[in-house]
């Protein structure tokens, strides 16, 4: 079909071959150990082994391939140990132990000959790039046959030196509707499936303590970090009676009070805070958990930092979601015994520190000593399938947008953080190029300080565009705009894990971003959108015309796939439930009620 096939290519060789044995072995290898291939041909002569595998290195030396498992987080497959450097085992010394994987990399794959012809050889229709491998080892595993990675055999493998490659996103959407849930046999339950490194997390503290779940919120407004916790505590504890503890002030997000048991606290920690402040909330937030009396507390961003120590000095539970993705930077201007004390004590003494993408938790690799981190992505959010079929045009007339034209859509809180005002930029550099497109800039979200009258006051200074922006308030229901709109555009400086990109996706729009941390976690292939600095204007020109003028009903119809296929909150929170288990259902029995025990200077000097 004119399409580049590694499986056929594969298959055409293995077809030709009269020998016992074939070698599927890429054209971008260099043998290390002599004895390689004799190594790898008694490996598979042993009973039951059905495919082997050398260890394969990057030329500096970290690890390539260890062995391929399955059932990562959001159920994607990966390379053990990928990225190990070189000299470091690894964990129980998995580099160089010769041990049963569940499947194997192509890229250096010994299988008996009438094997690979008796379940078929690679599947050309489906996987002719990505995912052959795996699909072809879970194939020969159901003939009762196991795979071998041969840790003394290595070879160095220039990954992509002779072609460069994406996978194409239909078999990415295959292989996760295929195998996305099948799991490794392989791979603990009690190791990170965040990462390709076998990580065992310790033991959780156990609650004899029966209750429900409790989860704190740092604020009660319609931003992405307080919908999540609703989320996750909706599909944890059911939709209503669950505890939901908040900071004083009104209620912005309608949820929490329609489906949760809204209790204030003066848990959360303000900017004024001074070391009496700071001990004062600690004793009212320890009074509330002892009367609360829960299986385990669920904490939300840094500033719930707080509930954490008071968690911990009771014994419970306690899990911490972190958002933040400016590591302890974000405590400048706070009382320094929150950044020097409370945050080292609670990053390694909460049961579980939990961040929502890897980029994030990178940000805090300096209090990752306690086996205690782990990433879980939020789930995506399913389409509105009515809205999807609406006719766009009545739609735009019933928001109060433009009728006429392309709509570009901005999601999100007006803030410096998201830097919004780059939209102005980007429209006074489509002025001086003289490119007057037939597009308007749909900003929706709610104001923070002053910014959107700085934003318009910039906005006023253009020409052509001066009239092509609109503001909209926040919405508890963004999903009708995303179904108006024809391109979503993302600006921002920081983020951590940013839903909006899966809504957008989710509604059909592809996605013009910054490279934020969590962007390629969602936009992971280029055929849903284009992640580009915003420095780089010439890039975000260029991408915004290509997006635009290629909008079309079968690129609608791939972002909505691609989204789907996203971890749903469902599974998001089964990874919670797994991570929990003995907990939730009170099953367990204490394990220790010792008071832990934090040490700070006092207001006096003392400690």
């Amino acid at each position: 079909n004119g399409r580049f096939s590694f499986s056929r290519k594969m298959n055409v060789g293995a077809a030709l071959a009269e020998t016992e044995f074939v070698l599927l072995l890429n054209d971008d290898m260099e043998v290390v150990s002599p004895n390689w291939l004799s190594d790898m041909v008694g490996m598979a002569r042993l009973a039951g082994v059905g495919t082997v595998v050398a260890q394969l290195c990057y030329p500096d030396g970290s690890l390539q391939h260890g062995g391929v498992t399955v059932g990562l987080e959001g159920g994607r497959a990966g390379h053990v140990l990928k990225g190990l450097p070189p000299g470091n085992e690894g964990y129980l010394s998995y580099r160089a132990a010769t041990r049963n994987v569940f499947g194997v990399t192509a890229a250096c794959m010994l299988v008996r000959r009438a094997l690979y012809q008796e379940v078929g050889g690679f599947d050309e229709h489906d996987y002719s790039l990505a995912y052959n491998d795996v699909d072809f080892c879970a194939r020969v595993s159901k003939q009762g046959f196991r795979h071998v990675y041969v840790g003394h055999a290595v070879l160095l493998h220039y990954e992509g030196a002779t072609r460069q490659r994406q996978d194409r996103l239909d078999e990415v959407l295959h292989y996760t509707a295929q195998y996305g849930a099948t799991r490794d046999p392989y791979w603990s339950p009690h190791w990170d499936a965040s990462q390709e490194a076998p990580y065992p997390l310790r033991a959780m503290r156990r609650s004899n303590k029966g209750g429900e779940p409790v989860f704190y919120s740092h604020n009660t407004q319609l931003q992405g970090a307080t919908k999540v916790l609703a989320e996750l505590a909706v599909h944890l504890a059911g939709e209503t009676g669950s505890r939901f503890y908040i900071p004083e002030g009104p209620v912005a997000y309608r949820r929490l009070d329609e489906q949760f048991r809204l209790m204030r606290t003066a848990g959360i920690v303000a900017q004024a805070d001074g070391i009496a402040e700071l001990q004062h909330r600690l004793r009212e937030v320890e009074a509330e958990l002892l009367a609360a009396s829960p299986s385990c507390v669920f904490c939300n961003t840094l500033l719930s930092v707080l509930v954490v120590v008071a968690a911990v000095r009771l014994g419970l539970p306690v899990v911490w979601i972190i958002h933040e993705s400016e590591g302890h930077d974000f405590f400048d201007g706070y009382a320094e015994q929150i950044r020097h004390y409370l945050l080292p004590f609670a990053m390694t003494q909460a049961d579980r520190v939990v961040f929502v993408s890897q980029d994030c938790r990178n940000r805090y690799r300096e209090y990752d000593l306690a086996s205690n981190m782990l990433v879980i992505r939020n789930g995506s959010v399913p389409a509105d399938v009515a809205l999807l079929r609406r006719d766009r045009h009545m739609l735009r007339r019933e928001l109060g947008l433009p009728e006429s034209g392309r709509i570009a859509l901005s999601v999100g809180t007006l803030c410096e953080r998201k830097a919004q005002v780059r939209l102005v930029e980007l429209a006074r550099e489509l002025e001086c190029r003289r490119m007057l497109l037939d597009l308007h800039f749909v900003v929706l979200g709610a104001d923070s300080g002053d910014y959107r009258a700085q934003m318009q006051a910039q906005v006023d200074k253009l020409g052509y565009y001066r009239d092509r922006f609109v503001f909209h308030d926040v919405v508890d229901n963004p999903a009708p705009f995303y179904c108006a709109a024809d391109l979503f555009v993302m600006t921002s400086n920081r983020e951590a894990y940013p839903t909006v990109l899966t809504e957008a996706l989710a509604h059909g729009l592809p996605v013009l971003t910054t490279p934020v941390e969590g962007a390629a976690d969602i936009v992971f292939n280029k055929a849903l959108g284009s992640i580009v600095p915003f420095e780089d204007i010439e890039g975000w020109i260029v991408a915004l015309q290509s997006w635009l003028e290629g909008a079309s009903s079968a690129q609608r119809a791939s972002s909505v796939a691609a989204a789907a296929a996203l971890p749903a909150w469902s599974q998001v929170a089964q990874q919670y439930r797994t991570m929990l288990s003995g907990i939730l259902d009170g099953s367990c029995r204490a394990l220790c009620s010792a008071l832990s025990t934090v040490i700070m200077p006092a207001a006096d000097g003392g400690e």
